[in-house]
């Protein structure tokens, strides 16, 4: 009793909680994808990559079986990012935001992904139009348009 009141101040359950929701969330993903809830089409594009070439003797046809180690890591980082999106909400447990981070973190870093390479191309877009040395030119007002009504 004395040994679980003292490390109670040093360590957050939230976080572990926080761990174990995006893994089973991950987990979930997984065995939606491999009992085809996710629909033929999308089995076809990821399953891919959680498999393994399987190489056969001379004479015998390679073949692809699941590897375990991929799943591994898809599930641990799951349960990573599950972590990280906690640490915002301290000892606040957010469950149901844990849960859909280990679900669905490949489309959350994706879309970080994209959203950053939008910024990089729109900076060099404004790189161009406005180089440096040149003066940049301000917005031209209109005159307001009377319309008769």
């Amino acid at each position: 009793m004395l040994l679980a009141s003292s490390l109670a101040g040093y360590f957050h359950w939230e976080l572990l909680l926080a761990a174990i929701f995006g893994f089973v969330g991950s987990c979930a993903f997984l065995g939606a994808l491999f009992l085809g809830f996710l629909g033929e089409q999308a089995a076809a594009r990821i399953r891919p990559g959680f498999e393994k070439l399987d190489l056969r003797p001379k004479g015998q046809p390679a073949t692809t079986r699941l590897s375990p180690s991929k799943i591994c890591v898809f599930v641990m980082l799951g349960a990573a990012l599950a972590v990280i999106f906690q640490f915002p909400y301290g000892t606040q447990f957010a469950y149901l935001q844990a849960l859909i981070v280990g679900v669905a973190w490949p489309t959350l870093i994706g879309q970080i992904m994209r959203q950053a390479e939008s910024e990089k191309i729109l900076g060099l877009a404004d790189q161009v139009q406005n180089p440096a040395g040149s003066p940049t030119s301000a917005p031209v007002k209109q005159p307001a348009v009377n319309v008769p009504t």
